[in-house]
């Protein structure tokens, strides 16, 4: 069974909402790993903001992550990795994690690479993130990437997302007439 390993955004825990559906729907095709970013970077949670969580990924902590993900794994996996889950991946991957694909959903911070990765690599965004890479970044790296209407950028964990990403996870293409606009 191909393994996937699973990267939280910013937030981390255990296992949030959002994590527990992707988990569920993925688990009859794939051998799940789930990681928590806040304990991969080491993060202090003392004062749970997002400003003092983002700093710590910033000032290191995104570097702690790499160096404990490529401590954890290794043998080839599979990535989806959440906002700072999935530029933790990417990072991993350009430092030598054996990855046969990533998925990074709303990984805003991507914006700043200018090294395209080797593995196949698909890139999600809500339309409505301020964050997100420009066109000329996309057209630049030359990677596969879709936009979601009207979405900004916590958009993976609605429930229609959750879906519609299990499914491109799983080779099932979503056809229904509720499924989410893609631009």
């Amino acid at each position: 069974m191909k393994r996937l390993i699973i990267i939280s955004d910013l937030w981390g825990g255990k296992q949030p909402t959002y994590i527990q559906k992707y988990l569920h729907l993925l688990d009859q095709k794939f051998e799940l790993q789930y990681y928590d970013a806040c304990a991969l970077g080491e993060i202090d949670q003392s004062d749970f903001t997002e400003k003092n969580i983002h700093q710590q990924f910033v000032n290191g902590g995104i570097d702690m992550a790499v160096e404990n993900l490529l401590q954890a794994e290794d043998s080839k996996v599979s990535i989806l990795g959440f906002s700072i889950g999935g530029v933790i991946a990417w990072k991993a991957i350009q430092q030598g994690l054996n990855c046969d694909a990533l998925l990074a959903v709303s990984s805003t911070r991507l914006r700043y690479e200018s090294e395209r990765l080797t593995c196949p690599t698909q890139l999600i965004f809500g339309k409505l993130d301020p964050f997100k890479p420009k066109e000329k970044w996309f057209k630049m790296m030359n990677i596969t990437y879709k936009l979601f209407d009207n979405q900004g950028h916590e958009f993976y964990k609605n429930e229609s997302i959750v879906d519609w990403i299990a499914k491109e996870l799983l080779n099932e293409p979503d056809v229904s007439n509720d499924s989410p606009t893609i631009v």
